[in-house]
């Protein structure tokens, strides 16, 4: 039986389905387990997987599973987004990790648009969207209220509303955000011209960027966006809809275990 079916996998499967099993299973399952045992030499812990269940505890004892399940479970923050959809209706997302409008949503709309792109890969593939649709992006005219604070006007490039720190393929865009604190860290770009944002392009994927005078940080539990402008927005690598948008933090709502 084993035979057969080894048969019916080599020969009966497409195969750059087997090239992407071969290579996420295989090549990139292997490094993300060395990179592990690196990280535990170092004395930093966090496993090679993430593995998400739809219960809130696990009665089993896998051999080899990572996850202490006799450990105090973990809460972390989730952010809840309600904005327009493509048809001008309301909708509501929930992301752990980055909201965000402008360049973000744009380079989400292109890649929607040339999904063969996807070969490039993570990192590379989020740079080179992110260099073709800057050549077109605008400085779109924002209203921004943080909290119950008064409204202000910004001319931005990129608004993001984060609860985790990482977005766009590696790019560290908020460095001292926290997933458990029960605030966003919202970061704005005021108006700036495209010389200046190229050249300070690499220092965002180090976190390096946030003494720059043109970029802008502030804290919160709730932001509203509002624009006279077509501006979509971007969520975890998603685009699903567009400005207007409220953004809500949620504390506490996902349960972890490492």
């Amino acid at each position: 039986m084993y035979l057969r079916m080894a048969k019916r996998l080599l020969f009966n499967t497409n195969k750059r389905l087997l090239w992407n099993l071969a290579y996420k299973a295989g090549f990139k399952g292997i490094r993300a387990v060395q990179k592990h045992k690196k990280r535990l030499k170092q004395g930093d812990f966090f496993p090679p997987f993430l593995y998400i269940s739809i219960i809130n505890s696990c009665n089993l004892r896998c051999q080899g599973c990572w996850v202490d399940v006799a450990a105090k479970q973990e809460k972390i923050d989730v952010g809840k987004m309600t904005f327009r959809d493509e048809s001008d209706g309301s909708s509501v997302r929930y992301y752990a990790n980055i909201g965000s409008l402008g360049l973000s949503g744009e380079v989400d709309r292109f890649l929607m648009r040339h999904p063969n792109l996807k070969q490039l890969g993570g990192k590379v593939l989020f740079l080179y969207a992110t260099l073709i649709q800057l050549l077109s992006c605008p400085q779109f005219q924002l209203k921004i209220r943080l909290d119950d604070d008064s409204e202000f006007e910004v001319q931005s490039r990129l608004v993001a509303v984060a609860n985790g720190q990482f977005f766009g393929g590696g790019m560290q865009v908020a460095p001292e955000a926290l997933l458990d604190d029960g605030l966003f860290d919202v970061i704005w770009l005021k108006e700036m011209n495209l010389a200046t944002f190229l050249r300070h392009l690499p220092k965002v994927y180090f976190g390096k960027h946030m003494d720059i005078p043109e970029i802008l940080h502030q804290r919160a539990k709730k932001v509203e966006v509002q624009s006279d402008e077509n501006v979509w927005l971007d969520i975890d690598g998603e685009s699903p809809g567009k400005l207007d948008a409220c953004f809500e933090i949620l504390p506490g709502l996902l349960k972890l275990k490492t």
